[in-house]
């Protein structure tokens, strides 16, 4: 029976290890990760294979995971940091193409500008729509718009 009292210790990192962990969260590529921290030159299919067993190992994922957040944590900004700086870039006296970008991004977030497109209306065999069929489809669509804000 295992008593529950003892811990189970994860395996120890060697050098090797670690240094292939810090370089895959680095790279984002296993087997270029396992070339460099191994200082190897061997062919790709000794890379593949050698760093597919390295990845498969329980303490060798923790310790890529841990210093994947650890980097996520130090690089990504939050939505509402980001809305934070640029409404500060907007508001002091920076250089006028400075602000107006701040304020252009600030803007596009809130959607206050819309992108008119163009196109041409087709029926089912790809066909142009007739003129007239497509002044009622628009018509209607008006009278929708107009409905909706009395």
């Amino acid at each position: 029976m295992v008593n529950p009292t003892v811990a189970i210790r994860e395996p120890k990192l060697t050098p090797t290890q670690n240094a292939f962990c810090m370089a895959f969260v680095r790279l984002k590529n296993a087997s270029a990760a396992y070339k460099e921290s191994y200082n190897t030159k061997g062919t790709p299919t000794v890379a593949n294979t050698e760093s597919s067993k390295l990845m498969a190992k329980p303490h060798i994922k923790a310790r890529i995971a841990a210093l994947l957040q650890k980097t996520e944590a130090r690089t990504i900004l939050s939505a509402q940091q980001i809305l934070e700086e640029l409404t500060i870039l907007a508001s002091k006296k920076y250089e006028h193409r400075d602000r107006l970008k701040a304020l252009e991004l600030l803007g596009r977030y809130r959607k206050l500008f819309t992108d008119k497109v163009e196109g041409v209306l087709t029926g089912k065999d790809g066909a142009p729509l007739p003129q007239t069929l497509i002044q009622v489809i628009t018509t209607s669509e008006n009278k929708n718009r107009l409905n909706t804000l009395a």
